[in-house]
């Protein structure tokens, strides 16, 4: 009897088991299966979290963990309440289409209660609807348990093209809602498989605009250079430097190579060496 109410076992046990027991801060790992853990350093012990109880937190995510009574496999269970930082909001992947049935409304004339007329549709509240197609990215990181929809796809989101992706929001119980930052082109191409390894990892592909802008700077200084010294460095520059030119170096690198390493060079000494 609690407050002058009487509860039986079985509601008592069932309400200490929804108990909490403590809140953890730490960093989430999810594995493949969707299923989070997370280190709780005071018991020296890893809890469980559910896929329906990570609230869309992600792998690597900073969390706050509430920490249930119940138990599954034998861990001790939680349920992510708080995302303190997200590790990342990016994902490279697949862009695929996804077909659903769309219900056209009741039509006013039709009120949901009315009964089924004989022959007729049975009263169904639902037209016979339309088909909707939509296209959504399935991320190439395993940790990603969501494909992210894309609402308004650029015209060169293709289905079976990769694509850079940024998630705009992601409301508990929903679908992530995102938005393609970059299509790659068609998957399985090896450059496209290149760029998608460099994306995913965190990097950029290309330069930044200031750095291009530098670059071509320096390429049209050298062409006026070559022009008129017929070297493509200034008289003070070739000061700085020791000339190796006239060297004869080998290198298993091709002529149209970007930079030449693991190169040997070699010369006469004087003692015939």
């Amino acid at each position: 009897k609690v407050n002058n109410v009487w509860y039986s076992c079985a509601d008592m046990r069932r309400t200490a088991r929804k108990q909490v027991h403590h809140i953890i801060r730490g960093i989430l790992s999810v594995n493949s299966r969707a299923v989070g853990f997370i280190e709780d350093e005071r018991q020296d012990e890893g809890i469980r979290i559910e896929t329906e109880n990570l609230n869309t937190a992600l792998n690597r995510d900073e969390v706050e963990v509430e920490v249930l009574r119940e138990r599954v496999r034998n861990q001790r269970t939680g349920r992510v309440v708080r995302i303190i930082k997200r590790a990342k909001t990016r994902f490279v992947g697949t862009i695929e289409e996804r077909t659903s049935l769309h219900a056209a409304p009741t039509t006013p004339s039709r009120r949901l209660d009315t009964p089924p007329r004989a022959g007729g549709d049975g009263g169904a509240p639902f037209g016979k609807g339309d088909l909707r197609h939509q296209l959504v990215l399935v991320p190439d990181d395993f940790r990603m348990y969501a494909p992210i929809v894309i609402p308004r796809p650029p015209r060169d989101a293709q289905k079976g093209y990769k694509a850079l992706a940024g998630i705009k929001e992601w409301k508990v119980g929903r679908e992530p809602q995102g938005e393609i930052l970059k299509v790659l082109g068609k998957k399985g191409e090896h450059e496209v498989e290149m760029e998608s390894i460099i994306l995913e990892r965190g990097f950029e592909s290309g330069f930044p605009h200031d750095v291009e802008a530098e670059a071509e700077r320096i390429a049209e200084e050298t062409k006026r250079l070559v022009k008129e010294t017929g070297s493509p460095l200034a008289a003070a520059e070739k000061n700085k430097r020791r000339d190796f030119t006239k060297a004869m170096l080998f290198t298993i690198d091709p002529a149209n190579a970007k930079d030449f390493d693991d190169a040997l060079s070699f010369r006469m000494l004087p003692s015939k060496v």
